[in-house]
């Protein structure tokens, strides 16, 4: 069995969709969020499997990310009083993620599928939601998402491709949900 140990840098594109099962949050699930771009780094080891000709590996990363997500919508409750949502998100998890990982080799380029799962703890979780009335009165809910779990386990599926020390990835996450609670339903993919 070989092994390779290295870090990596780069840039994460995370888009979050809500679903909510109360009245209450239902505004949640209509706000559109933006992606959030934000930096990932992190330390990588592969344990390329004896017999496979380097194709297979299993490969393991410990990795610090983060998104937010910050959006607003407007609703309409009554015709008189359009209310306007204000939502911000704010999470920073250390992942340690696991993978299942098949090569296919190419002269300068050089593909890869991926199967596994992630770990992620909480390092911060923030949120905040603000409702406006059009009669300028305004209200402050400090966090919308309580409790936030602080460990949530995602099953991932990625693909991508490595040119020389380049890596481009595009992956799907699904598993657990941010709130322990089964009013909110999260959903992220990440590039």
């Amino acid at each position: 069995m070989r092994f390779k140990f290295g870090a990596n840098v780069g840039l994460s594109i995370t888009t979050l969709d809500l679903k909510v099962s109360t009245y209450e949050d239902y505004y949640l699930e209509k706000t559109a969020f933006d992606n959030s771009y934000s930096a990932r780094a992190g330390v990588f080891l592969a344990c390329i499997l004896p017999r496979t000709q380097g194709k297979w590996s299993i490969y393991n990363k410990l990795s610090l990310n983060s998104f937010t997500a910050k959006n607003s919508i407007i609703i309409e409750r009554c015709y008189l009083f359009p209310t306007t949502f204000t939502t911000d998100i704010n999470f920073t998890y250390l992942n340690l993620s696991h993978f299942l990982r098949y090569y296919i080799p190419g002269d300068k380029v050089n593909a890869f599928l991926s199967l596994g799962f992630t770990n992620g703890f909480a390092v911060q979780n923030k949120t905040a939601i603000v409702t406006e009335e059009i009669n300028n009165s305004s209200d402050q809910r400090p966090v919308f998402i309580d409790p936030v779990k602080s460990f949530n386990i995602n099953g991932v599926i990625a693909a991508g491709v490595r040119i020389n020390k380049i890596i481009a990835e595009a992956r799907v996450q699904e598993g657990d949900n941010i709130s322990p609670s089964n009013s909110i339903l999260d959903k992220s993919t990440m590039l």
